[in-house]
């Protein structure tokens, strides 16, 4: 997929519909061939009362994608025993190309009595239209184990709901991640630490970027890694 436009997205809203609002509105001025990421469960957070907003916001937005821009989110998914996947899910206006529940759940936010956690093998990398795509939901970007399972993707993408202290500690995997596995990684972090941007294989940091398959060869080239 060439001229990919990577567009992390802050949606900031006081509420759930007005944030799907502007999600909407950030979709209709997309450029066509992009790809839009927003943060984790970035329109209903913790609150489990409206679990199927989720699927109402999938449902709007595809409306608005048509088969040549692409959405991602985390959002609440029934479990059992009342509680809740934290299930992401990437799609356009056709159909939905992966979904994977988290895996790693963060145990000071007490996620462990909100949510299940995931199956390890969801993890794995997929593929948007001849592009490798692989996805690490928030606190999953600190296991190093996961960068290795992912090193041959593309694109790595970030859905977040991280906290503000945490701010370096974002940036500094993100940018360690990029430069690591030599790829293109979108972050979207909102409701809490308010930062999106896209990390290129190089390590520079950008608030979009235009996917190029060249500079992925010219990094690696640079390293005399091929």
């Amino acid at each position: 997929m060439r001229n990919l436009k990577l567009i992390p997205l802050i949606l900031q809203d006081s509420d759930a519909k007005m944030r799907l609002n502007s999600a909407i509105k950030a979709v209709r001025n997309a450029e066509s061939n992009s790809l839009l990421l927003a943060s984790e469960l970035c329109f209903n957070a913790y609150d489990t009362s409206d679990f199927a907003f989720g699927d109402f916001a999938i449902n709007s937005l595809k409306n608005e994608l048509g088969m040549d821009k692409f959405f991602g989110f985390t959002h609440l998914r029934p479990a059992k025993n009342g509680k809740f996947y934290n299930e992401f899910s990437l799609f356009n206006g056709e159909k939905t190309f992966h979904t994977q529940n988290k895996i790693k759940l963060f145990l000071p936010n007490k996620e462990d009595e909100i949510f299940m956690a995931g199956d390890k093998k969801e993890l794995r990398i997929f593929e948007l239209n001849g592009l490798k795509i692989g996805v690490l939901i928030c606190f999953e970007l600190r296991f190093v184990k996961f960068w290795a399972k992912l090193k041959s993707c593309d694109i790595i993408l970030v859905p977040a709901l991280w906290g503000k202290t945490r701010q370096d500690d974002l940036l500094t995997l993100c940018k360690a991640l990029a430069l690591i596995n030599h790829c293109y990684v979108l972050v979207s972090s909102a409701l809490d630490l308010n930062f999106a941007a896209v990390f290129l294989p190089n390590g520079k940091c950008q608030e979009q970027a235009i996917f190029d398959k060249k500079l992925i060869s010219k990094t690696r080239k640079k390293l005399g890694l091929g």
